[in-house]
């Protein structure tokens, strides 16, 4: 079995009766900065510069304690001019920051004693701050264009929808150390191979193609 690395996702899919009220906790005009998530996702097409059809190397998968969403639509990002996959039906805007740190001339800071904030700034100037939320999450709302300075939102309380937030960590706990081994070998077999997509990495483990699989 292979456990995606994709699972630690703070926009996963959610039940319908969940997702009644998580459109109330997370604004969808917010852009969230998050360090537990391996690509850049969005529930809202307004940002975004265009929006196409994934190819089918392209789609994502997105597995979670509160269900699984498949992205089939990618763009271009308004903001940070990064591939982005759109999906109606999640609950935020994630931003990658492995992401964004790779984005050549882009700056990362973060420094507590001066504010709780983090600021991505690029070489032309153009700059996001993005602030502390109730729950430590770290959002720029992108409908203000003064860069809101309220650090903390009124009604951004997650503390009784944590079954949202998921992370590697806990996802193992799940699993025995049989599984887990076989989890990471097959990270690393997929690295060795370039990074074929997940259909032809389950075509090759399945067919017995790769010698010496402990995967089956």
């Amino acid at each position: 079995m292979m456990l995606q690395a994709t699972e630690c996702v703070t926009c996963a899919g959610v039940d319908k009766e969940a997702d009644i009220f998580t459109s109330e906790i997370i604004n969808k005009n917010w852009l969230l900065l998050d360090t537990c998530i391996t690509h850049c996702v969005s529930c809202n097409s307004s940002l975004f510069e265009s929006i196409r059809y994934c190819s089918d190397e392209e789609v994502l998968h997105i597995e979670t304690n509160g269900g699984s969403l498949v992205y089939s639509d990618i763009g271009v990002s308004k903001f940070l001019g990064v591939s982005m996959y759109y999906n109606p039906g999640s609950i935020s805007n994630v931003l990658s920051l492995s992401t964004v740190a790779n984005i050549p001339g882009c700056r990362v800071t973060m420094d507590t004693e001066i504010e709780k904030s983090i600021t991505v700034s690029m070489e032309n100037g153009y700059s996001l701050k993005f602030v502390e939320c109730a729950n430590g999450l770290y959002y720029y709302d992108t409908t203000n264009i003064y860069n809101n300075k309220n650090t903390i939102n009124h009604y951004t309380n997650f503390d009784s929808y944590n079954f949202l937030i998921n992370s590697v960590v806990n996802n193992k706990k799940s699993y025995n150390k049989k599984d887990i081994a076989k989890a990471n070998e097959a990270r690393r077999m997929h690295h060795l191979l370039c990074w074929p997509s997940t259909q032809q990495f389950k075509y090759y483990v399945r067919n017995n193609i790769l010698k010496n699989c402990i995967l089956i």
